[in-house]
C-alpha cells in the first residue's frame, strides 16, 4: 500500500512543481504529504495513507477518505480531488453551528451552483444556532 500512496504523491508533485511540499511519515509511519499554505493555495492541505486508505485534508476541517487504494479507480478519484483543491476547481464549504464545527463539503461545479462531492460530518450541534458557512477555494496556483 505504501508503493500505491507514494506513487501518487509522486503524480502530484510531478503535476504542481513549483508548489512546496513536505514528504514526510506520520506517527503510523504512514507516507504522508504536506503542502503549506503558500502564494495561490489559501489554506494547508495535507495528504496520508492510512491501511488502505488515502485521505485528502484542507484546511482545518475538511477530511476525505477516498478507499481501497489498491484500486487504481479510486486512487484517479483521489488524484484528481487533490488536484481540483490545489488549482480552485474544486471547494471546500464548512459549516458552522455556534462556535462548534458540522460538517465539511467537498463541492465541485453543476450546471445550477455547486452539488457535493464528498462530506465530513463533526460533532452535533444545537439546532437553535445559526448556522454560518466559510467557503475555502484556492485561486489558481501556477504549475
Amino acid at each position: 500500500m505504501k508503493e500505491i500512496a507514494l506513487g501518487s504523491f509522486g503524480r502530484i508533485r510531478d503535476a504542481f512543481p513549483t508548489l512546496e511540499m513536505h514528504a514526510g511519515e506520520t506517527d503510523e509511519d504512514e507516507p504522508q504529504l504536506v503542502i503549506p499554505r503558500q502564494s495561490g493555495l489559501l489554506f494547508e492541505v495535507t495528504l496520508y495513507l492510512s491501511d488502505d486508505v488515502l485521505s485528502l485534508c484542507a484546511g482545518e476541517y475538511f477530511r476525505g477518505d477516498w478507499f481501497p487504494c489498491d484500486d487504481s479507480g479510486v486512487v484517479s478519484r483521489f488524484e484528481d480531488a487533490v488536484s481540483g483543491v490545489l488549482l480552485g476547481e474544486l471547494r471546500v464549504v464548512e459549516h458552522h453551528r455556534g462556535s462548534r464545527f458540522r460538517k465539511a463539503i467537498l463541492e465541485r461545479p453543476a450546471a445550477d451552483g455547486w452539488e457535493p462531492l464528498y462530506r465530513h460530518y463533526g460533532g452535533l450541534t444545537l439546532p437553535w444556532q445559526a448556522d454560518r458557512t466559510h467557503v475555502l477555494q484556492n485561486s489558481r496556483p501556477p504549475r
